[in-house]
């Protein structure tokens, strides 16, 4: 692949530009079939020893687009759009005879994905969720958490509590989370762990909570929230109300302070437009 970007890309474009396509559309061809076959040859051994189209399977590229959208550089409409893409090469490359299979033909797209409707208020309402002692600890503990940039599966992680005594706290977050350490201590002590997010029930063995454990004492309180309190939309939330207050900073300044990779960046700056937000974000 010394001399193109991916196989046949010389044969592949012409045929494009005689349906005719437009350049515009033909380079994003050439985009998509060039992330998946850089991928390919990091992530498949074989491929990457052998890189013959009869090499690839369904399985290769099904994990390649899961793989995606596992890392947030994809959304529903993009998957579907990449699938498309990638079912025109190889349908091409197999009435051509360059390949013996026809690798897409098991895959599907996905159903598109509905504009998100998030709350925001939240982040402006947090003080008084956490003195509204009706909500749980566990759920109070996890808005100011994910009010800080975490997600849900980095604060259950193990040793995260060191993280914690690094924290710049608001003076309503230091008195809630005085109060929270009452609460825990004694669990702590019947679980023998420092963990923050502990189970009820005796587990030495695997003290802490699971996400979906999490997820249940969440769902819980959600009436009395009264909004969705599912912290893969909260942290979604955090974000794109950070994008939405912060317009002028830098890409790097948003990374640095997010705490994101440059694709999951770009994942939220293209999500921005599907966005729905059920009350207005603070001025």
């Amino acid at each position: 692949m010394s001399t193109a970007d991916y196989p046949y890309q010389r044969e592949f474009e012409a045929a494009l530009a005689r349906q005719p396509l437009a350049p515009a559309t033909i380079a994003q061809y050439r985009a998509d079939l060039t992330a998946f076959f850089d991928d390919l040859n990091h992530t498949n051994s074989g491929f990457a020893a052998d890189p013959q189209l009869a090499n690839i399977f369904d399985r290769d590229i099904a994990a390649y687009l899961e793989r995606r959208l596992a890392n947030q550089t994809m959304a529903s409409n993009t998957y579907n759009k990449t699938l498309s893409h990638l079912n025109k090469y190889f349908s091409y490359a197999f009435s051509h005879h360059l390949t013996p299979e026809l690798p897409t033909l098991t895959l599907h797209s996905r159903p598109l994905a509905k504009p998100i409707t998030l709350t925001m208020t939240w982040l402006d309402e947090l003080g008084e969720l956490v003195e509204d002692g009706q909500l749980h600890f566990y759920t109070r503990f996890s808005l100011i958490l994910l009010s800080k940039g975490f997600t849900a599966s980095e604060f259950l992680q193990p040793n995260f509590e060191q993280t914690i005594v690094s924290l710049d706290w608001l003076p309503f977050e230091r008195q809630f989370y005085q109060a929270f350490r009452h609460f825990i201590e004694p669990l702590q002590i019947k679980q023998q762990s420092s963990g923050f997010f502990l189970k009820q029930r005796l587990d030495l063995a695997n003290p802490r909570l699971t996400l979906p454990a999490l997820h249940k004492y969440l769902h819980q309180d959600e009436t009395r929230a009264g909004f969705s309190l599912a912290p893969r939309m909260l942290h979604q939330a955090y974000v794109l109300h950070y994008l939405t207050t912060h317009r002028q900073a830098s890409d790097q300044d948003l990374m640095n302070t997010l705490r994101l990779t440059a694709n999951a960046l770009n994942y939220y700056q293209r999500l921005l437009p599907q966005l729905i937000v059920s009350d207005e974000v603070s001025k």
